[in-house]
């Protein structure tokens, strides 16, 4: 399998898909509003809602096929006929997907996905001044032998939701609890914050309210009320979104979790956020998406303080305006995985975290508006340190990471030492941290010996004696623990070669940094 797991981890430069390639297809909702659109210039926005398809291929291409619901002010609505495009892809070290529209020109017209390390979510907002739409995406990839039961359990919920009838448009915010009997039915209650057009955030309690669900094999979700959406893989994040008369909503659950703790969500995140500026004291009424960075850092087992770094897009009928943004203030999370952030005392994302700790929902009532934000733990693919030390043929080992992000939970992942001396005898060297590169045997050690964790000793394949021609592989199974999530190991691989300097050649080191 690892000979296999080689030549694919050699192909990857070759080709657009970038450090991991993607396969299968991703079933995604949207919605958002602007000011244009089918319905032409109007003082108060059109609100839409997308729901498609992506598929991936591994070798970097991708295709798309969606529909869009427009309902005009006033409440025409309008769905459109199946559109379809094709591009190439790129997955990104931060993970990060770039999506190429016209391939012949890389950045002519590019667009960007947030990719969950495990390839099971991706989440998009608008993140340029070409439209004035502001817009959120989720989407779950398809997987299979899903049923009823895969929902079964209880979920932290968010539905957001874009009214236009006759009486003026509306948004409503529901944040709380979704229970699943794992046999087709459901009920959900939590708090609503309704805002009219013009108006003012009202909260109150809702619920219980009762509906029904079937899942199909391949994760596809549907509910008795006609919404469609889908649960990811991993079966801890579920969407559906709903387009009916003069409504659009989106529905997203995360998986509860118990004994959650800040710092199992420590570390850097991915967030976009969509926010409709239609309150009273909004001047003039505005559309904002914003995407950027949040950094958790704990402080006690249930609160810690953050770092958002944001780039805003903000439309109002003027035109479309960027900015960036920094702020910084207070988080706490409880045991079930509800997490909010506060602003000055004052709860301005009021949130939650699935189980695994790497999936981040949240209403947001920043005083001018009403939004969502929903986030997803950066990834951190392994980057090389330092160089190597070339043996018979001028040919040098590369150790390469394979079995997608080194994430928490991910036991596919492993490394590969490849190109090495064909037949040959073989270490990794395995360290908690770098070297500043050390003499060592005619070439360079760039893992800390005074660290050193394990070596593993390896027997390269190929034949005997060919340059290049030897390979060998690693299985690095990671558990499934948040707090892994930060961790750091560092490797190295040493393979006996008479054409090195002093008969070893040397890959550069592997920085590897656990991610969730």
């Amino acid at each position: 399998m690892y000979r296999l797991l080689t030549l694919l981890a050699l192909a990857s430069a070759a080709v657009a898909q970038g450090v991991v390639p993607l396969s299968g297809t991703v079933r995604f909702g949207s919605l958002g509003a602007g000011f244009a659109g089918p319905c032409g210039p109007n003082p108060t926005p059109t609100v839409f809602g997308d729901e498609g398809t992506l598929t991936f291929t591994p070798n970097g291409r991708f295709g798309l096929s969606v529909t869009t619901y427009a309902v005009c002010p006033g409440g025409t609505a309008s769905m459109s006929p199946v559109q379809t495009g094709t591009g190439s892809y790129d997955v990104r070290t931060d993970g990060t997907v770039v999506l190429e529209w016209v391939p012949a020109l890389p950045g002519a017209d590019p667009d960007w996905l947030f990719l969950r390390t495990d390839g099971g979510v991706v989440v998009r907002t608008r993140h340029s001044e070409h439209s004035d739409e502001s817009v959120l995406l989720v989407g779950a990839a398809l997987s299979s032998g899903k049923t009823a039961a895969s929902l079964a359990g209880s979920w932290h919920l968010v539905r957001f939701s874009q009214r236009n009838p006759s009486a003026g448009m509306a948004v409503v915010a529901d944040a709380g609890t979704i229970d699943f009997d794992g046999v087709g039915g459901y009920r959900h209650s939590g708090t609503r914050r309704t805002l009219p057009f013009g108006g003012s955030v009202t909260t109150a309690s809702y619920g219980p309210n009762n509906g029904t669900y079937s899942v199909a094999p391949d994760g596809t979700v549907t509910t008795g009320i006609g919404a469609t959406g889908a649960v990811a893989p991993a079966g801890d994040v579920f969407f559906w979104i709903l387009r009916s008369g003069t409504e659009i909503s989106m529905t997203v659950g995360l998986r509860k979790g118990s004994a959650r703790s800040a710092p199992m969500v420590a570390g850097d995140w991915w967030i976009a956020l969509m926010n409709h500026g239609i309150q009273a004291t909004a001047s003039p009424v505005s559309l904002r998406t914003d995407l950027g960075t949040l950094a958790l850092q704990p402080a006690t087992s249930t609160a810690g303080t953050f770092d958002l770094t944001m780039l805003h897009v903000e439309s109002t009928l003027a035109g479309t305006q960027l900015s960036q943004s920094s702020h910084s203030d207070a988080f706490d999370v409880s045991p079930d995985g509800v997490l909010n952030l506060t602003s000055g005392g004052q709860i301005v994302v009021a949130g939650a975290v699935n189980e695994h700790c790497d999936t981040f929902l949240g209403v947001v009532d920043p005083g001018d508006g009403l939004g969502v934000a929903v986030g997803l733990s950066a990834g951190r693919w392994p980057h090389p340190v330092g160089s190597p030390t070339s043996g018979a043929g001028g040919i040098a080992p590369q150790l390469l990471p394979v079995g997608g992000f080194p994430r928490a939970g991910n036991a596919g992942f492993g490394l590969v030492v490849a190109g090495g001396l064909g037949g040959a005898p073989a270490a990794l060297l395995l360290a908690a941290d770098t070297a500043p590169g050390l003499p060592f045997l005619g070439g360079t050690l760039w893992v800390d010996p005074g660290k050193l964790l394990v070596a593993v000793p390896l027997q390269l394949s190929g034949p005997t004696g060919w340059t290049g021609a030897g390979a060998a592989g690693l299985p690095l199974s990671i558990p499934a623990d948040p707090l892994l999530a930060g961790a750091r190991i560092v490797a190295q691989a040493l393979v006996v070669d008479a054409g090195a300097p002093q008969g070893v050649a040397m890959s550069a080191g592997l920085d590897v940094e656990l991610c969730r």
